[in-house]
């Protein structure tokens, strides 16, 4: 008896080591896809010598698929099933790989009687086109491009109030490149504050600035030196001046100023002259006066000769009237101390 149960036990013992197995460690899968295309008619039969027409989703326009998953051989049109049902191209099987597109498929017997049509069919390409919601955490490999001209990235917050990261086109016409370095740390936080490294301004000559450069927080300040009588603007506007020239060395005067006069009536090629008074008081008069002139008759007859005379408060301005008619216009003046 104890030889028999000896046995029994030997007998169990080897059965387990034939079919045991070590536990391997879960691994990701997924079903895999029909690898061998066999088509049937409309009863259930093998659709030998059919054909499968391929068209764009809800419409009887010819769309092409391919042999294989390189794109380059695309498969006679209507495709030929052999005699098994199994897409061919009259000698070989082939595959039918689809592009970037959604199809109709119909299939014809060997008399061209339809069996059957599938419509709105499309690969994992097709999935592309569609809005995607990503409910589980994307681990992304390669780099990842987006094709649209303004482009946006919007993430929700805990609150439920989206944030939007928004990338708009590059002035040079080229791509515009987010890099995350492969270091610890925080790229943005959620608080509206913060600090900088640097920030400087440079300004011209004429102007002074203070508080540059800010390298945590602070103000920068633009000042005109001499604002109280020593580095003022005296300007009087004119269509031939288009950027304003700084002056100093007059009193009483800040900002810009316009000085203009009456032109009186004048016969053809005769000199006129004109006085005109200055909203501020120069220190000398050593400031230089720029003149234009238009005329009545806007026939631009008006040659300015310049000064006559100059006082720290007027100016007399010679004019000669250039064409054969009377005129008469307006002068406007731009007073620039060296």
């Amino acid at each position: 008896m104890k030889r028999l149960f000896l046995a029994f036990l030997i007998v169990c013992a080897a059965a387990a080591l034939t079919f045991w197995r070590p536990a391997n460690a879960q691994t990701t899968v997924s079903i895999a896809p029909l690898m061998h295309l066999q088509f049937l008619d409309s009863t259930g039969k093998v659709l030998a010598g059919g054909f499968l027409y391929t068209y764009a989703a809800g419409t009887t326009t010819r769309l092409d698929t391919f042999t294989d998953s390189t794109g380059t051989i695309v498969n006679a049109w209507p495709i030929p099933l052999d005699a098994t049902g199994a897409p061919s191209n009259g000698s070989t099987q082939t595959g039918i790989w689809m592009s970037n597109s959604v199809y109709k498929f119909c299939a014809y017997n060997s008399s061209l009687v339809q069996q059957w049509c599938a419509d709105n069919v499309s690969g994992w390409l097709g999935l592309t086109n569609l809005a995607q919601t990503w409910n589980g955490v994307q681990t992304f490999a390669q780099p990842t491009n987006f094709t649209q001209s303004d482009n946006q990235l919007i993430f929700n917050s805990a609150s439920g109030a989206p944030v939007t990261l928004d990338i708009p086109p590059s002035n040079t016409g080229g791509p515009i490149t987010i890099h995350f370095p492969n270091v610890s740390g925080t790229l943005a936080s959620g608080s509206a504050t913060g600090t900088v490294t640097s920030v400087a301004m440079t300004v011209p000559s004429q102007f002074a600035i203070s508080g540059s450069p800010v390298t945590s927080s602070g103000t920068l300040a633009l000042t005109m030196p001499g604002s109280t009588g020593s580095g003022n603007v005296v300007l009087a506007t004119s269509p031939a001046i288009t950027t304003p020239a700084f002056a100093t060395g007059f009193t009483n005067g800040t900002g810009l100023q316009t000085v203009t006069a009456s032109i009186p009536s004048t016969a053809m090629f005769t000199v006129a002259t004109v006085t005109v008074t200055w909203p501020v008081t120069w220190a000398d008069t050593g400031y230089i006066p720029l003149c234009t002139a238009t005329d009545s008759l806007n026939l631009g007859g008006w040659a300015v000769d310049g000064a006559s005379s100059k006082t720290t408060t007027q100016t007399t301005i010679v004019l000669n009237n250039t064409t054969s008619s009377t005129i008469s216009g307006t002068l406007s003046c731009v007073g620039i101390h060296p």
